[in-house]
């Protein structure tokens, strides 16, 4: 790669990049940075593999506008994304519970088939999206992994009273859900298109009744 326009690691700044070959490249950021400028891949680099380290704090909302990604690890100390990565023809992506908020339907036109989370089932199941496509597992057949390992078997702990809108849906690989006695809310679509078979809820069913759905 070489600059564009600047690449300055003294103020952890990266600005435009260009390859100067047409092979696919894995694109790995530099710890020293810290944001990423409008546009970063101004000339269509063909990147398969995408790292934004956790040093990196402020992103442009279309930072990534004119590239496409296979793969993206995302540990950016970032807790909201938004618009990110649409249009982008994404198939597996590793992103760290430091998200909370995700918008701008950011995976619109994704194709992601593995959702990597490191994190809590509970960071998980509070994460709000404000709309489908904002969701990375909004396609159809996508698995999820907590850690690296497929999971098969989703336990909410006791405490947590709101599983949020779109949450567990369209994970294939989740079989089994155990909810806790202090659920009171699940947000609509939440285990759409699952592979649940079974549900153990650890409360009455007095207690379960009461529980919005």
């Amino acid at each position: 790669l070489v600059n564009k326009r600047y690449i300055n690691i003294v103020d952890g700044r990266v600005g435009y990049l260009k390859s100067e070959t047409k092979e696919t490249i894995d694109l790995i950021l530099s710890t020293e940075v810290k944001e990423i400028k409008e546009k970063v891949f101004k000339d269509n680099i063909d990147v398969n593999l995408l790292y934004v380290p956790n040093t990196v704090e402020k992103i442009s909302s279309d930072a990534f506008a004119g590239v496409s990604f296979k793969e993206i690890v995302f540990d950016a100390n970032i807790d909201m994304i938004d618009s990110l990565f649409v249009n982008n023809e994404l198939e597996k992506i590793t992103n760290t519970n430091k998200i909370k908020t995700v918008k701008g339907q950011t995976f619109e036109n994704a194709k992601i088939k593995e959702v990597n989370y490191l994190g809590s089932i509970q960071d998980l199941a509070s994460t709000v999206y404000f709309t489908y496509y904002d969701a990375p597992n909004h396609n159809e057949n996508c698995k999820l992994y907590i850690y690296g390992v497929p999971v098969q078997t989703i336990e909410v702990p006791e405490g947590v009273t709101l599983i949020r809108e779109y949450t567990f849906m369209n994970y294939s690989n989740i079989e089994k859900i155990k909810l806790p006695s202090t659920l009171e809310c699940m947000g609509p679509s939440a285990f759409v298109g699952s592979g649940v078979k079974e549900i153990v809820y650890n409360g009455t069913k007095e207690m379960w009744d009461k529980v919005q759905k």
